[in-house]
């Protein structure tokens, strides 16, 4: 009970049209559940909430509430951080806060 070349071509081309569309399927729903997540956390970035950290240590330091040499040593601490965790980011020079 073989079958013949006519049938194993037919099952290949099928098999091979749902094998696509099963790999066009995983891509749009892995596609899906990115955009999500994006939507559901806000598309907040880590980074973004350093500078803000920073900002309002800034403030504190013109109000006086903080040394220049304390300034520093939290904002180098801050900016540290945040090196470790994301080692895949640019790194961010401390210059640009000021």
């Amino acid at each position: 009970m073989g079958l013949s070349t006519e049938q194993i071509n037919e099952l290949t081309k099928t098999t091979t049209f749902y094998g696509i569309g099963l790999v066009l399927a995983l891509i749009a729903t892995a596609f899906t559940v990115h955009c999500i997540r994006n939507w559901y956390r806000g598309g907040d970035d880590p980074a973004d909430e350093r500078d803000e950290i920073i900002r309002q240590f800034q403030e504190s330091k013109s109000r006086g509430d903080l040394t220049d040499e304390e300034f520093r040593s939290i904002k180098s601490r801050i900016s540290s951080q945040g090196d470790r965790l994301h080692k895949t980011s640019a790194p961010r020079s401390p210059d640009k806060v000021n």
